[in-house]
């Protein structure tokens, strides 16, 4: 395959492009769990943290009210159950789950095996939390569950705005009841198993909509596409949102201004800053599914407004090509002219 052909000036936030191989990644424990960042405020203006989790059976968290952020789950490996405002939730791999600021909830592997999960936050801030608590837990044993250190934690917890709730060890849905929780919190809750959500077939690929801007608040879209090798994007710049992928199954292979040709296997995710150019192909083998989370929400409107203005399959490629790059004009992403130009800055990485 060929770099990315397209000319641009220097590349705007290039130094934000992040790349994690997460099988390449050490967890670091905390209690009965562990895990790494994936992002973090400083990668993303403060806007997203986005974080794996690993969890071994029956591991968890304790009852806690996230005052400041909103959560998210997308569960990877193994099943969880999550208890939210007094109802337990199975979480089983691809299940996807919002948990909003404001309403008490906890979590606990419940499968039996070993268990991974991405956790998301909107906006940053909560990972700092995490260091605190490790520096007041070091002298914790590893595997300690986090109702026998909730003592220590409530003293770290309430300078980050998480309420920590008294342990219910018997019913862990009873222990996420409060009575201050809020029926307009409790509605923006959301939990979709693999393949729910709205999909729409944006030319070559599938978009299924997990959460949009309307459920975030404006502060984030995360969505699974689906596609088939060959199938990809022209190359583009998004000049309000950062775009993230991470790979569920199969390989794709990115083009990214400053920086080359990056092939993106399962388990690997990149950060793609808003005002670098960029473009993707799936290459298999087979589908290629990954998840496509852009901050702050507002992108995934443009997959219907494409989906509409191709409709017709009888329009010759170069009517598409005009009409898609209109179309995407209205979302603040810029397609740029198909291969031809000069070739992309950097080498492969």
């Amino acid at each position: 395959m060929t770099a990315l052909a397209i000319a641009t000036a220097a590349p705007k936030n290039a130094d934000r492009l992040r790349i994690v191989r997460t099988a390449e990644e050490t967890a670091l424990p905390f209690g009965d769990h562990a895990g790494f960042p994936l992002c973090v405020a400083e990668h993303t203006g403060g806007e997203f943290t986005l974080a794996m989790g690993e969890f071994p059976a029956a591991s968890g968290t304790s009852p806690h009210i996230h005052h400041r952020e909103d959560e998210y789950f997308y569960v990877l490996e193994g099943t969880f159950t999550a208890y939210v405002g007094g109802q337990a939730h199975v979480l089983t791999p691809g299940t996807f789950a919002l948990l909003p600021k404001d309403v008490p909830h906890c979590f606990r592997n419940t499968g039996g095996t070993h268990g991974r999960m991405l956790i998301g936050f909107t906006p940053s801030g909560f990972e700092k939390m995490f260091a605190a608590m490790a520096e007041a837990t070091a002298h914790v044993p590893v595997g300690t569950r986090q109702a026998d250190m909730l003592p220590i934690l409530a003293e770290v917890t309430d300078k980050f705005g998480v309420t920590m709730l008294p342990p219910s060890e018997g019913d862990l849905a009873a222990g996420t009841l409060h009575p201050d929780t809020r029926p307009e919190d409790l509605a923006r809750v959301r939990v979709l198993k693999t393949g729910e959500g709205r999909r729409t077939i944006s030319l070559d690929h599938g978009i299924t909509r997990k959460a949009v801007s309307a459920d975030t608040n404006g502060e984030l879209a995360w969505m699974v596409c689906d596609a088939m090798p060959g199938a990809g994007t022209p190359p583009h710049i998004h000049h309000r949102e950062d775009e993230q992928f991470f790979v569920l199954s199969g390989s794709l292979v990115a083009w990214v201004d400053g920086a080359g040709e990056i092939t993106l296997n399962a388990g690997d995710y990149v950060l793609l800053p808003r005002g670098v150019a960029h473009r993707w192909t799936a290459v298999g083998p087979g589908e290629t599914t990954f998840l496509v989370l852009t901050n702050p929400g507002g992108f995934e409107e443009m997959f219907d407004a494409i989906a509409e203005a191709t409709s017709d399959p009888k329009l010759p490629m170069p009517v598409v090509f005009d009409l898609v790059t209109k179309a995407a004009a209205r979302f603040g992403v810029e397609i740029l002219p198909p291969p031809g130009a000069p070739a992309l800055q950097g080498g492969a990485a």
